[in-house]
């Protein structure tokens, strides 16, 4: 049996998916539905599509319930994991970066700031070869500030946590002061972040 990880839903929220295979990174092969069996979904606080790509939790499921989606390929059994939460609604929630703006050198910029809807967040100065985050933990909106909490990661001397944002009337995010402070040039830029999604 494989299990796939935690996929974080809201109650009433459709899912769209799509099973694939993977050779190696970032190799990636549909796997047609006629090709899998065996699907299941346990406890049932949701309902799958009869095209079997997608499914629905249900209105009243509570956050914190987890059920699993299991289903077999080539006689090995896989399972898909979800956690209802209760999601962040905040227009900051998404993907958001710095990298490739004209304003700063790449050493400057922050690649990567994710807003979880389930609260959590993750960062990565750039450049990063190894592509892991620099800081992770939780996130929170209070009126125009954002405040960081529960932080992993080495935070740089002058950590603060906390700014104020603005939207742009372009989507660009910006801050009044380095949301996660600095290491040496890194996280210093000041241009809008873009959302990617």
């Amino acid at each position: 049996m494989t299990t796939l990880g935690t996929r974080t839903v809201a109650a009433g929220e459709k899912v769209d998916f799509t099973i694939y295979y993977s050779r190696y990174p970032s190799d990636f092969n549909d796997v047609p539905v006629a090709c899998l069996s065996g699907w299941k979904l346990s406890p049932a606080v949701a309902t799958l599509a009869k095209d079997r790509r997608s499914l629905t939790v249900a209105a009243t499921a509570r956050a914190g319930t987890i059920f699993t989606l299991t289903f077999r390929y080539r006689g090995t059994s896989h399972v898909q994991k979800f956690e209802v939460i209760d999601p962040v609604r905040s227009p900051l929630t998404g993907f958001w970066t710095q990298e490739n703006v004209a304003a700063c050198p790449a050493d400057q910029q922050v690649y990567d700031l994710v807003f979880n809807r389930d609260g959590s967040f993750g960062l990565m100065f750039g450049p990063n070869i190894g592509y892991r985050k620099d800081l992770t933990g939780n996130w929170r909106v209070d009126g125009d500030r954002v405040i960081l909490s529960n932080i992993a990661g080495e935070k740089p001397a002058d950590f603060n946590g906390e700014a104020r944002f603005t939207l742009g009337a372009d989507g660009g995010l910006t801050f009044d002061r380095p949301l996660a402070g600095t290491q040496g040039a890194r996280g210093t830029c000041s241009a809008p972040f873009r959302k990617v999604r």
